[in-house]
């Protein structure tokens, strides 16, 4: 490595680092649905019943490290979010770390000449042959790996995914010491844990680490058969790390799974089965019994009653929002069609998705490769890591049947486009599409800074307003442990995590404008029956202009996104008349 290249090497390393470190604390105060989830996941931890988290939906490992996080920082609503950021830097660091190792691979990685013998031996590369790639490879793995962690990952989302990237990029290193003949049992070993760690942390990763393995099995068997036993023994220990929680997600389902993320996320995205979780989601006639197979859940119909529809949502499971914490409990019984339309589809809808997220990066990399000549020759010339390649575009395809958010394509956009066009292909088509990428990847940090500066703008002050919020609940009598009813989207009810209130009732915001609009006599008959239901006490987004609030007590802003709140506490004895 010349000097010059070492210089862009440290100036890259830096800049990802403090890029990533100032929008982390930029965004400090954020929080997100998935993230009350979690934290109520190392709430059952704490409390003594790891690894069962009484939910298949939600993977164990990142509760888990917020729990030791909670347990060495404090368990305090005070100190949670200090905690959760903290444990979301180390993720950030693993995932640098990961990055680092991975580009240390790909670098060192011996390379075998076009043509050769699969068992001849790899040719050591010169790096003289390469310094002029090499410096525009590492421009495009740094500036997009600040792209996938600052901007599409965001630090501050209480998530797993920055785990998941440090998985994905230190099992990538791994793979490309199996097809560079330099792996060893001890590497064998460490790819088969970190891939069973990676559905331990996501249970979309299962089907990827399939893949991965059966890739590399290929490799291996095509090249250097003595490594077949290596990724068998890996496939092994992926399997020994996986299969407890697979057996305790397919026994709280009833039947063999690996996870409830694949059928829910079927059920509501693509069969579009109604559920009260999200505001994106049309609202159904009546929930879903837990204990009836074969249910199909018909949607509210008009014209039908004013009155609006409430949902119980009280159930033997933990969390500030139950149907949310493990959906499937009341989703385990409903089946819909297969719907092969809908599915192409989604992965139409998908697929402009792609295009939208990638567009620059497509821009570049199709650009340069038209840019010169770009013959079958010239494309057959080129040297894509495979194992790689493969296995991230089957995520990408994987996502694309049924939904894409960036930060679930993240690390494996980062792997795609390194594996692609390595360091150490030469080849002019390699050479311009390598150019091309990584001018995309540059071009892309603009749009992060900007999305940078549009959360810190949102959240600024968020946390401070929560707990005053939650401070305010107390002073009126709501303590933890409350039971909550609510009008409105409990969904993005932050506040209610910082107040450790459980929400055991649901008028959902799209029924909100029925209840507003009903008598005063026939709405207190409503609130009275939320009571009822189990509620000490109802909470409510504000009513529109002119309508009546007595009876309610104002309460203060909660910060983004939260709306003007009211309480409604009722009479001593009101519920039992």
């Amino acid at each position: 490595m010349t000097t010059r290249t070492r210089l862009l090497h440290t100036a890259l390393r830096v800049f990802v680092l403090a890029f990533g470190t100032a929008a982390l604390w930029l965004g400090r105060d954020g929080m997100n649905p998935d993230g009350v989830a979690y934290l109520d996941v190392s709430d059952v931890f704490l409390a003594g019943d790891w690894p069962v988290s009484h939910t298949g939906y939600w993977s164990p490992v990142y509760p888990t490290l917020l729990a030791v996080g909670r347990l060495i920082g404090g368990t305090t609503p005070e100190r949670e979010q200090a905690v959760t950021l903290a444990v979301n830097f180390a993720a950030f660091l693993l995932a640098f770390g990961a990055l680092e190792l991975f580009v240390r691979s790909m670098r060192r990685a011996p390379v075998q000449p076009p043509g050769a013998h699969a068992e001849a031996q790899p040719a050591v590369r010169d790096a003289s042959d390469t310094e002029p790639n090499d410096s525009v490879w590492l421009v495009l793995v740094y500036a997009l790996f600040t792209v996938v962690a600052v901007g599409w990952i965001r630090l501050w989302l209480t998530t797993p995914d920055m785990l998941v990237a440090a998985i994905a990029l230190a099992s990538a290193a791994l793979c490309v010491r199996f097809t560079a003949g330099g792996a060893g049992w001890p590497s064998a070993v460490a790819l088969g844990l970190l891939l069973g760690l990676g559905y331990l942390a996501k249970a979309a990763l299962l089907p990827v680490s399939l893949v991965v393995l059966g890739t590399l099995m290929f490799e291996a068997w095509r090249r250097q058969r003595r490594d077949v036993s290596k990724v068998a023994i890996a496939a092994a220990l992926c399997a020994a790390v996986s299969a407890p929680q697979v057996v305790y997600a397919s026994r709280l389902k009833g039947s063999p799974t690996f996870g409830d993320v694949g059928r829910l996320s079927y059920l509501w995205f693509i069969a579009r089965v109604p559920g009260p979780i999200s505001p994106d989601f049309a609202l159904p006639a009546k929930l879903p019994s837990p204990d009836v197979r074969g249910q199909t859940l018909a949607p509210l119909a008009d014209p039908r009653d004013p009155a609006p529809v409430v949902y119980t949502i009280d159930a033997p499971i933990p969390g500030t929002l139950p149907i949310w914490y493990d959906a499937g409990y009341w989703y385990r019984g409903v089946v819909a069609p297969l719907h092969p339309l809908r599915i192409a589809r989604a992965v139409v809808r998908n697929a402009r998705v792609y295009l939208e997220v990638l567009g620059l990066l497509i821009v570049g990399g199709v650009g340069a490769a038209v840019a010169g000549r770009a013959s079958r020759r010239d494309v057959a010339a080129m040297r894509p890591v495979w194992v790689l390649v493969i296995p991230a575009m089957a995520a990408g395809a994987m996502y694309a049947l049924v939904l894409v958010q960036t930060r679930y394509i993240a690390p494996f956009v980062l792997v795609l486009c390194a594996g692609l066009v390595p360091p150490w292909a030469g080849d002019e088509l390699s050479r311009r599409v390598r150019r091309g990428l990584a001018v995309g990847a540059v071009a892309m940090l603009p749009l992060v800074l900007h999305q940078v500066s549009v959360d810190t703008r949102a959240w600024q002050g968020s946390a401070r307003l929560r707990a005053e919020f939650a401070a305010a609940l107390a002073a009126r009598g709501i303590v933890p442990g409350t039971h909550i009813g609510f009008v409105g989207d409990a969904y993005n009810a932050y506040w209610a995590r910082q107040a450790r209130v459980r929400f055991v009732t649901l008028l959902p915001r799209a029924e909100a404008p029925r209840f507003w609009h009903l008598s005063a006599p026939a709405r207190a008959a409503m609130l009275q029956d939320m009571i009822r239901a189990g509620a000490q006490a109802v909470v409510a987004e504000g009513p529109p202009p002119g309508v009546s609030t007595d009876g309610w007590d104002s309460l203060p802003f909660a910060g983004f996104p939260a709306t003007d709140l009211l309480l409604y506490r009722p009479v001593a004895g009101a519920a039992r008349r």
